[in-house]
């Protein structure tokens, strides 16, 4: 079984990483770490950086032109971006839409800062604004995985990333909306991640196995979601 992690995270270290992957997608959440780490990231693997377009748009901006970088990444509760900032995330994102870069978006909702959760509504206006990119939905929706896939499930740019949420939420009744998303959704937009080390990477893995069984999907299927879909988006673009 080919596995390739698309959202893997270096902040406290590989140590009990439990999986041997073939290639990681590696996220960095701040430029001070991915400044520390680019040059340690093995060539099978991927970068995606933080879109900071508020501080540091023109240095990211830059950084992705070079070539250096395989994805962007947005996340609403760490760049504290509320309603009234995402006219301006639409203007920065369109000096770097012709680069074609897959763009994380963080969807999984935690915590009691309400203005800055994930907006599904802003992130649906983003995807229509630019169809010729490919946007992922990192977690895909955490406890509103349905809301996303009925609303984004038609739109032929949007993947949905299972990263964190099948391991954290495997005890919670939106365990089974997961199996609906695997179920019904387009398996060529569906990709697999751990989100370690948020999670336990293996436990992650067991959970998609888990719910690829009842949904009785066929091991090609699984290889799309676990390996090639990623694959394809990170280290060997078409």
């Amino acid at each position: 079984m080919r596995l390739f992690d698309a959202h893997f995270h270096i902040d406290r270290g590989a140590e009990g990483y439990n999986l041997q992957p073939e290639g990681r997608n590696w996220i960095f959440n701040r430029i001070d770490q991915y400044k520390e780490w680019t040059d340690k990231v093995p060539a099978s693997d991927s970068q995606t950086l933080i879109f900071d377009f508020q501080k540091q748009q023109d240095w990211v901006v830059a950084e992705a032109a070079s070539g250096r970088i395989q994805g962007l990444k947005i996340h609403s509760r760490l760049l504290g971006i509320r309603e009234h900032n995402y006219p301006d995330l639409f203007d920065a994102y369109s000096r770097v839409a012709h680069l074609k870069l897959p763009t994380v978006i963080d969807a999984f909702y935690i915590g009691h800062e309400m203005d800055i959760q994930p907006n599904l509504q802003r992130i649906a206006e983003m995807v229509s604004l630019f169809p010729d990119n490919t946007f992922i939905i990192a977690h895909s929706g955490g406890i509103r995985v349905m809301d996303y896939f009925l609303h984004l499930k038609n739109c032929p740019n949007v993947v949905f990333e299972l990263s964190l949420s099948l391991s954290y939420l495997k005890h919670a009744s939106v365990f089974a909306d997961f199996g609906v998303l695997l179920r019904f959704g387009d398996r060529n937009r569906i990709i697999f991640g751990t989100d370690f080390p948020y999670v336990d990477a293996h436990d992650q893995l067991l959970c998609f196995l888990q719910l690829a069984d009842t949904v009785k999907m066929p091991e090609t299927d699984r290889e799309k979601i676990l390996y090639a879909n990623a694959w394809d988006l990170y280290v060997n673009p078409k």
